[in-house]
């Protein structure tokens, strides 16, 4: 009787048996490679083309003047604890090829991949500093022509950025002001991808819904 009571004692203090067997959150696909679906383009005036290469199933953006960028016009799926993740190519250009806005609770900010002349990388705005002069900054080499795996999570508490398996921002934002860079990048708001005197290409745009933690 009492190697049952211990073995009893263990079980329980392991906590519930089904945890581990609970399935892992699917992505949902934001991208089908074959149409704008509910991305829309965005008028600036100034824009670059924004089209479909069907061959490859990109997403393309086209050089603007000095922007381009296409809004997500469907229901967002929440406003934190969710990941994003894409792949993004810079085709030409000399400055961000991957402007991500996104959602952070009541809030929206903007994760910059090759900013302020091509290297620059980090969030728009935090406590009113944009990605230039906010601990999130810093300074990166990318390449024409190569696909840069992006993940973007935000939880309750953190932001945290990832270019393929490299943590490059990791914020804790609790008592921050997150917000977007005035002027009009905030037309990318709830979600979007924008370029700035740049042509780009993005795919396998995907979603998750994390547990709250």
């Amino acid at each position: 009787m009492i190697p049952r009571l211990v073995s009893l004692a263990l079980l329980l203090a392991s906590g519930p048996v089904f945890a581990a067997d609970a399935p892992a959150p699917a992505p949902i696909s934001l991208f089908d490679g074959k149409t704008m679906g509910k991305w829309e383009a965005v008028n600036f005036g100034g824009e670059g083309n924004v089209w479909i290469d069907e061959e490859k199933g990109d997403l393309r953006l086209d050089q603007g003047e000095p922007l381009t960028a296409v809004v997500w016009k469907g229901e967002i799926p929440a406003t934190s604890n969710y990941e994003i993740t894409l792949e993004a190519k810079k085709v030409n250009g000399d400055d961000f090829f991957l402007a991500l806005t996104i959602p952070v609770k009541e809030s929206h900010c903007t994760f910059v991949c090759g900013g302020w002349g091509g290297g620059l990388v980090g969030i728009s705005s935090i406590n009113g500093m944009d990605a230039s002069e906010n601990e999130t900054a810093s300074v990166e080499s990318f390449e024409n022509g190569v696909w840069y795996p992006v993940k973007v999570r935000v939880t309750e508490r953190f932001i945290t950025c990832w270019i393929g398996e490299r943590e490059v921002v990791s914020l804790n934002y609790e008592g921050a002001k997150i917000d977007m860079r005035p002027g009009d990048i905030e037309m990318c708001v709830p979600l979007g991808l924008a370029t700035y005197q740049t042509w780009a290409a993005y795919r396998n745009i995907r979603w998750t819904n994390l547990p709250k933690n």
